[in-house]
């Protein structure tokens, strides 16, 4: 700015000195008798500001200043650092910013809440979906928000993009035209499949690889998997490396085989031990750098099974935490992707961050996962625990107990992150008794149909493209097998899940999720971290508790349940205001679109149309 204003001087003196040479020209060339006219000397126009301007800096002072959550996003921080770094530089003046905490002590009456803060009020979030943003003035203040982070990021932005700053520098202003909802210009996701995908996190049992050698109980436990409904199974062989023994085309034999009728693999083709560091329980606590040990290992990895038709992805990381883990995880996708021609996805899952008293800043965690990893898509583990109170097993008289605490916070956080970067969102629910993996089988309770068909149905709502099981195949007898590979009734509960997911995934896969809200808890109360409901098109109020709705750009509304055991209370109804017309339901078992006179437990009447939950129950419906 300082060299424009410079460079505007010097050339007004270059038009003044040729004014005045060409005034001596004309001069000379006149009769002595003629007095030439003076040169007028035009009048500045002055700069008009629109009376309705929202000023930032006003007559060279600070005229606003920037509010965001003590805990905040580095995204969110960049963005205001960047409108106070335009502003330093166009007119020398540094706006101030406060974390919420403090904002008492400001004393400008203009304020930029950016992000959830203490002051803004919660409703004001729901106004905004996942592909919106809103600048919004009430009064002297702004609210820069949106649904997710990135969002967020693009209100900011928007502010950024359309300051006016007077040629003095003393004003700095924004206009109306700016204020509003605004469409997010995302780009299209970039699909880690083609089709809705079931996996399981475990491996089968059989006797061998090779299917020329099964012998009967390998014929059943393949039949059984194929009955399970999975699209992906997990196969662990790092061995080939080392073992010289080891049978290659036996292994190609076992994946083609389950690929030929319709089930990929996620293969965990190389040894992962020789580049993380552990600790004396066998954590990973950070990474070696060997760099060209690690390339190495891929490149033959890739080399051995590349070729494999049913390989679909690469099997990876399990919960990466630090900086120094994602930047390795970053490593290895930028090798597979340099000799993998197929150009297969790498399985990378983030682990139960929220909440979680050893983590500092998960959202933090989260957003580096995005901005270092960005890994092919997004998949987490956060598990509700349903334990028994103090009475001990529910055969003896204990209750079930669900802890959920972030369980919706995790759905959202892994969404919302997805939704930013454009890739597809998975999460990982269990099929065992919860916990029971880790030894820690006091106090837990076995899984139920209602707590299954929970864990799917919210996956479904949330938009979940992937979805894996953890089952545990082998060594115990709390999984989906016995230690003897006999199928547990817990089989038969995750099967009937996974008969609806299938059905209703395929269904959904192409559509775009607008935006999940939450209705209170029938306490009144809400979990941490969703969007209460504040109304969405002509949906209109919506009288009821204990649901997710979620929002489809095409019209399609999921009503899903949010209640999962027994002890959670009986049938209640929740009751769109606004649908009053013709209504089609999605039935699971047709897989196919149907009036809603054929749907049991909804209809529509003078309030408008009534649902009638059940225990993990789940509508899809459309309007005609």
């Amino acid at each position: 700015m300082n060299f424009l204003k410079k460079l505007l001087s010097v050339m007004l003196v270059l038009v003044m000195s040729l004014v005045s040479i060409a005034g001596c020209s004309s001069s000379a060339s006149s009769t002595p008798e003629s007095t030439p006219e003076p040169t007028p000397v035009p009048t500045p126009t002055p700069e008009v500001i629109p009376a309705d301007a929202y000023f930032i800096v006003q007559n060279g002072e600070a005229a606003a200043t920037f509010v965001y959550a003590e805990k905040e996003t580095q995204m969110i921080k960049d963005a205001v650092a960047e409108i106070r770094a335009m502003l330093d530089d166009e007119c020398g003046f540094k706006i101030p910013v406060w974390e919420d905490s403090k904002l008492s002590r400001v004393k400008t009456d203009n304020v930029f809440y950016v992000g959830m803060t203490k002051r803004t009020e919660l409703s004001r979030m729901g106004q905004a979906t996942s592909y919106q943003y809103i600048a919004e003035k009430e009064g002297n203040n702004v609210y820069l928000l949106s649904y997710t982070q990135g969002g967020i990021r693009e209100a900011v932005e928007s502010i950024r993009d359309n300051i006016i700053v007077t040629s003095d520098g003393k004003n700095a202003y924004v206009t109306p035209d700016v204020f509003g909802l605004k469409d997010r210009q995302l780009a299209e996701v970039d699909h880690a499949w083609d089709r809705f995908t079931i996996s399981g996190y475990g491996t089968p049992t059989f006797s061998t690889y090779d299917p020329d050698l099964w012998n009967e109980k390998d014929q059943e436990t393949f039949q059984s998997i194929i009955d399970f409904g999975v699209s992906t199974i997990t196969v662990w062989e790092s061995g080939y490396r080392t073992n010289a023994n080891f049978d290659l085309e036996a292994l190609k034999k076992y994946i083609d085989k389950f690929y030929s009728v319709g089930i990929t693999t996620r293969l965990y083709a190389f040894s992962n031990e020789h580049y993380q560091k552990k600790d004396h329980e066998g954590y990973p606590t950070g990474v070696t750098k060997d760099y060209a040990a690690l390339e190495d290992c891929i490149k033959h990895a890739v080399e051995t099974f590349g070729d494999i038709e049913g390989i679909e992805q690469w099997g990876f990381y399990d919960e990466p935490l630090s900086d120094e883990t994602f930047s390795y995880c970053r490593d290895v996708m930028d090798l597979f992707d340099k000799y993998d021609t197929k150009d297969r996805p790498v399985y990378i899952n983030m682990g139960p961050l929220t909440g979680q008293i050893w983590v500092d800043d998960p959202l933090h965690r989260y957003n580096q996962l995005l901005n270092i990893t960005n890994p092919d898509y997004y998949c987490f583990d956060r598990y509700p625990f349903w334990c028994v109170d103090e009475n001990g097993d529910i055969a003896l008289g204990g209750e079930p107990i669900m802890y959920e605490e972030y369980w919706y916070s995790n759905l959202e956080i892994n969404r919302n992150i997805a939704i930013d970067a454009s890739r597809d969102a998975g999460m990982i629910i269990a099929c065992i008794i919860v916990g029971g993996e880790a030894g820690r089988l006091e106090g837990r309770a076995d899984i139920s149909q209602e707590f299954m068909n929970w864990q799917m149905n919210l996956a479904l709502a949330y938009g979940y493209k992937y979805v894996e099981q953890f089952v545990f195949y082998t060594g115990h007898d709390y999984g989906l097998y016995t230690k003897d590979n006999e199928k547990t009734h817990r089989w038969y509960i995750a099967k009937n899940a996974n008969d609806y997911a299938n059905v209703v995934g395929a269904m959904l896969f192409d559509k775009k999720l607008d935006i999940v809200y939450h209705l209170a808890n029938a306490d009144g109360s809400y979990s941490p971290e969703v969007v209460p409901y504040t109304g969405y098109g002509d949906i209109g109020n919506v009288i009821g508790c204990d649901a997710v709705l979620s929002f489809f750009e095409d019209g399609t509304i999921i009503v899903t349940d949010k209640r999962c055991c027994d002890n959670d209370g009986g049938e209640h109804d929740v009751t769109l205001t606004g649908i009053k017309g013709g209504v089609e339901w999605f039935n699971a078992e047709t897989g196919e679109w149907e009036d809603l006179s054929t749907c049991q437990n909804a209809s529509v009447g003078d309030n408008g149309l009534t649902l009638t939950m059940t225990r993990a129950s789940q509508f899809i419906i459309r309007t005609k």
